[in-house]
C-alpha cells in the first residue's frame, strides 16, 4: 500500500486539473492519532500516535505546496458504531479495551470524561495543524447518524449527540483565533438532515452525502439529489456542501459511477451549493484519470461568484420551436441558478447514453428563464466535455423573461447569461 505518500500524486494531479479541496479522515487505519493500545503505533486514550501525526504533517505540507484546502474529519461513524462499519469494539474509550471506561457507543457523546478527552484531542489537533492556511475546517464527526447501536439512522437527533456538537463546536471556536469552519456531517442524503444541527450557531455549514440508495442503477437520479440538497440548504441560510456521493453507499457499476460523476459535477455547478459535489470513490478518479473532468467545470465557472446572495435556483423551461419534434423537449431537462442580471444553467438528457448508445441530440430547443432586469443579455453555451464556449450571442429580455434559443448539442450542455445593456422600462 502507498499510504500517505499517495497524496503526492493525488494533490499534484488535483492541482493540475483545477481542483482545490479534499476531505481527509483522521482514521484508525490512516493519519489517526488516538486509538486502542496494541494496534500498531497507538497507545490508548489521550496518548497520541506521533508517527501518524508526522505523516499528517507531511500531507498538510503537500496540501500547501499544491494549494489544496483540507476539510479535516476528526471522528467518523464506524469508530462510534456497533452496526455500521463497526469499530466500537476497538475504541480506546470502550471498557472492553485496555484503559477504556464506556459501556456503549452513545456514552461517547454524554460521558464527562469522554467529552474532556475529545476537548484535548481538538486542542492538540488545532495546535498542531490549525496554523496551516489550507486547513478549511474541522468536521467533528462524519456520518453522525450512523453512530450508536440502533439502525434507524436517527442518532443525530439524540439530545446528547446534539449537545456534544454544540459543546465541541463552541470549544473549538473559543481556542481558534483563525476562525476555521466547524461542522458535523450526515449520511445518505438531505432528507435526513436534523434542523436543530443545521441551525446551530456553532456549526458554520452543513456537509452531507448524496447517495442514490434507492436507485443505484439509475445514475441520472443524482441530479434530483443535487437539486434537493440545494433546496434543503436554502432553509438554513448557511452554505451546504455534498462531501460524498457515488452510486449507493455500496457503490454501483463503473459505467454508472462515471455517468453520475459527470452529472453531479455539472448540475452541482449550476445550483447554489458551497462547492462542486465531492466524489467518494477517489480511487476511481485516480485509476481512470477522471481528473480530466474537472478543468471543463473550472473553465465554465470562470468569472462566476457563487457566493452572490442574490442568486437563487430558478425554473428553466425547455420548449421545442416550430422546426422541432413536439416531444423533443421531454427528452431533456434543465437546472438553473439566477440573479436579476446573470444566470448559469445545465441542460441534460432524461437518460444519459450507455456504452454503445448514440448520444441523444438536442436541437430546435429554447430555454426560458424568468426574473431578469430588462435589458440585452449575452448568452454563451459550453461543451461539457471540453469546457469551451461553442456559441455566443445576444438576446433581449421581454417582460423580465429571457427566451434563449439553444444551439444543437449532443447529450448535454451548459450555459451562462449576463446583462450587458440595461434598458429602462417605458413610462
Amino acid at each position: 500500500e502507498e499510504g500517505s505518500t499517495a497524496y503526492r500524486r493525488y494533490f499534484k494531479r488535483m492541482q493540475e486539473s483545477g481542483e482545490n479541496m479534499a476531505e481527509i479522515w483522521m482514521s484508525a487505519w490512516s493519519l489517526g492519532i488516538e486509538w486502542t493500545e496494541g494496534v500498531s503505533g497507538y497507545h490508548g486514550a489521550n496518548d497520541y500516535h506521533m508517527g501518524n501525526a508526522w505523516e499528517l504533517d507531511r500531507v498538510i505540507d503537500l496540501a500547501i505546496q499544491h494549494r489544496i484546502y483540507v476539510n479535516l474529519v476528526l471522528n467518523y461513524h464506524g469508530r462510534i458504531s456497533t452496526w455500521s462499519d463497526p469499530e466500537w469494539h476497538l475504541h480506546p474509550y470502550n471498557k472492553k479495551t485496555p484503559g477504556g471506561w464506556l459501556d456503549a457507543p452513545l456514552e461517547f457523546f454524554s460521558d464527562a470524561r469522554a467529552i474532556e478527552m475529545q476537548r484535548r484531542f481538538c486542542r492538540y489537533t488545532h495546535a498542531r495543524w490549525g496554523w496551516a492556511p489550507v486547513v478549511f475546517g474541522y468536521e467533528l464527526c462524519s456520518e453522525l447518524n450512523l453512530t450508536g447501536h440502533e439502525t434507524h439512522h436517527k442518532t443525530h437527533f439524540e439530545p446528547s449527540v446534539v449537545e456534544w456538537c454544540r459543546t465541541l463546536g463552541a470549544y473549538l471556536k473559543s481556542i481558534d483565533t483563525y476562525g476555521h469552519l466547524v461542522s458535523a456531517h450526515v449520511s445518505n442524503d438531505y432528507r435526513l438532515l436534523n434542523p436543530v444541527l443545521c441551525e446551530m450557531t456553532e456549526m458554520d455549514f452543513n456537509p452531507l452525502d448524496a447517495y442514490n440508495n434507492r436507485h443505484p442503477d439509475t445514475p441520472e437520479r443524482i441530479i434530483d439529489l443535487v437539486v434537493g440538497t440545494a433546496k434543503a440548504g436554502a432553509a438554513y441560510n448557511k452554505p451546504i456542501l455534498i462531501t460524498e456521493f457515488g452510486g449507493s453507499a455500496m457503490a454501483t457499476g463503473l459505467e454508472n459511477l462515471m455517468i453520475e460523476q459527470h452529472a453531479a459535477l455539472w448540475s452541482g455547478a449550476c445550483v447554489p451549493l458551497a462547492g462542486i459535489p465531492m466524489f467518494w470513490w477517489w480511487q476511481v478518479i485516480d485509476e481512470n484519470n477522471l481528473y480530466t473532468r474537472y478543468p471543463p467545470v473550472r473553465a465554465f465557472m470562470e468569472g462566476v461568484d457563487p457566493r452572490n446572495p442574490a442568486s437563487q435556483m430558478t425554473p428553466a423551461t425547455l420548449s421545442a420551436d416550430a422546426k422541432g419534434e413536439a416531444t423533443a423537449a421531454k427528452r431533456f431537462d434543465a437546472v438553473c441558478t439566477a440573479s436579476p442580471d446573470a444566470a448559469r444553467g445545465y441542460i441534460y438528457p432524461a437518460r444519459f447514453p450507455r456504452e454503445g448508445d448514440e448520444p441523444p441530440v438536442g436541437e430546435h430547443l429554447t430555454v426560458t428563464v424568468e426574473g431578469f432586469t430588462p435589458g440585452i443579455y449575452r448568452a454563451e453555451f459550453y461543451d461539457t466535455r471540453t469546457g469551451k464556449s461553442v456559441r455566443r450571442f445576444d438576446v433581449r429580455s421581454k417582460e423580465k423573461q429571457l427566451a434563449v434559443p439553444v444551439p444543437t448539442f449532443r447529450s448535454d450542455c451548459a450555459f451562462k447569461l449576463h446583462l450587458i445593456t440595461p434598458i429602462s422600462a417605458k413610462k
